[in-house]
């Protein structure tokens, strides 16, 4: 096991970067020390050391830096040859993004003549005949990370929320990537919004797209855009979530369901600052924020070869992994009266028993906040006059039902086909006639919860059951396997590493 997911595993709310020395790596970087998250800023200065304005320098800074002749940029330089708005530099994680703004007589690095390049610390730039920029490493400062109690809207009094708060307050008036990692219902999405809210872009646009809500022949024209008559139905032109969160930020959610295929595209997008529009030849400039989110191990899908690595490392400059509800029941209580008092109620305190804070505290929440809150807004629906109606809860069992590892493992000794499945500490309600097996299994307060998580934990038992059946009569032979459950070699191999059947 890596240093990395070791301090995960320790410091639930784990804030940090792909590891590389403090020395290497973009102007930002979050690590740690001691256990406790540190915000590393790298200072680095454009300075003229050829040319007319030998001796000149010029600070960047976290957002850009322009150079030309007019008097309009950060740093002006005089030499005839120099365009008005020759170029521009900005912050990206991994280095400098150099960009030419259409200048008559070129930029050059190295003797070729660049439209964008990414470059290190060191790097010389020549424009006109005599003039040389050179990008010089400045200081290099770190501050503590203070833990915040609040992040906007987002609230938690526990010691794992208030290092994620600190971290994100740290993080949000910077350009940096940031990848937020957590169980379903665990408010990545509000963590995006928030980040957009508190960074410079707050006037710029916030555009969400929904890997695992879009069809996947859909989601290449849905990232990038596609031209009129790119495939069939595409009627018009249009603009793709990049181009339409241009001077904003754009959250990609549900990254773990990008299929491979288009997540070279994307890190093409991230690297050059273009994108090229589905059916198109033309390349568009775009200057967006990304923020990433997944709910599943990215680690090991790099490690199985379903995500690329280079990807996973430009994504992951800064990870946030937002602990589940079960890893802070402190906040049980603060979150449930906070509902409360959204729903409409106006004495949360009083309603809040000892009692019944013991049945919150004590449920599993594998649905997480969003959980919660579904539960509190039942309950105020069914309000007998001013009291929220919590009975349903309550009769439902307040032991934390086993991981779905566990599920799975004692679904496989009891055959689905009996209508059974996992013990949950209440028979379920009798099914509407005609709706067959599944009902009758179905545990209680599981239709409660949203319809991917239902649909993700019935097909998980379901696969798993369904495999380790498989498993029993022929072994682990893929080509018999295949062969038996009618598949192609390659989804059985990705089946059984999913459920831990093979390496």
């Amino acid at each position: 096991m890596n240093d990395d997911r070791t301090r995960r595993d320790r410091a639930p709310g784990t804030v940090t970067g792909p590891q590389k020395p403090y020395g290497e790596g973009g102007p930002t970087a979050v690590v740690y020390e001691a256990g406790e998250p540190m915000l590393v800023l790298r200072s680095a200065e454009l300075r003229v050391v050829s040319g007319p304005d030998r001796g000149r320098k010029v600070p960047i800074n976290l957002a850009r830096v322009s150079v030309g002749a007019h008097p309009d940029n950060d740093l002006v330089l005089n030499e005839t040859g120099i365009s008005r708005f020759h170029l521009e530099v900005q912050v990206r994680e991994e280095g400098y993004l150099v960009r030419d703004l259409g200048s008559s007589n070129g930029t050059y690095h190295r003797g070729a003549r660049i439209e964008v390049a990414m470059l290190r610390p060191g790097s010389e730039l020549r424009l006109a005949r005599d003039t040389v920029l050179r990008i010089e490493r400045g200081e290099e400062s770190s501050a503590s990370i203070e833990p915040e109690l609040a992040f906007g809207t987002m609230i938690g009094s526990s010691r794992a929320m208030q290092k994620v708060f600190g971290v994100l307050t740290a993080v949000s008036p910077t350009d940096t990537t940031v990848l937020v990692l957590g169980e379903t219902g665990t408010g990545k999405e509000l963590v995006a919004e928030e980040i957009h809210r508190q960074s410079p872009r707050v006037t710029g646009p916030f555009v969400i797209i929904d890997c695992g809500a879009i069809p996947t022949e859909l989601i290449e024209s849905e990232l990038f855009g596609h031209v009129a008559g790119a495939f069939t139905g595409a009627r018009t032109d249009r603009a793709g979530a990049f181009e339409r969160a241009n001077g904003g930020t754009v959250f990609i959610d549900e990254l773990g369901e990008l299929p491979i295929e288009l997540q070279t595209r994307l890190l093409r997008v991230l690297d050059r600052r273009t994108v090229k529009r589905v059916g198109d030849h033309q390349t568009r400039p775009i200057d967006v924020r990304v923020v990433a989110a997944t709910n599943v191990d990215l680690e090991q899908r790099v490690a199985d070869g379903r995500f690329r690595s280079d990807l996973w490392f430009r994504l992951s400059v800064v990870q946030v992994r937002l602990p589940s509800l079960r890893e802070r029941p402190d906040d049980i209580p603060l979150l449930a009266r906070h509902f409360l008092r959204q729903a409409g109620c106006a004495e949360p305190r009083a309603v809040l028993t000892p009692e019944l804070l013991e049945v919150l505290c004590s449920r599993r929440w594998s649905g997480n906040v969003r959980e919660l809150r579904n539960a509190v807004e039942r309950a105020m629906v069914f309000a007998d006059g001013v009291n929220p109606d919590f009975s349903r809860l309550s009769q439902q069992s307040s032991v934390q039902p086993p991981p779905a590892a566990a599920r799975l493992a004692r679904a496989s000794a009891q055959p689905l086909a009996s209508g059974q499945l996992p013990p949950t500490g209440k028979a379920p309600a009798p099914p509407p006639e005609g709706s067959g097996w599944l009902a009758a299994a179905m545990p209680p307060g599981l239709l409660a919860l949203p319809y991917k998580d239902v649909k993700h934990d019935i097909l998980t038992q379901f696969e798993t059951y369904y495999l380790g059946n498989l498993v029993d009569e022929h072994g682990l032979n893929i080509t018999h396997l295949a062969t038996a459950a009618g598949v192609d070699r390659q989804l059985i191999r990705r089946l059984l590493r999913k459920h831990g059947f093979i390496d």
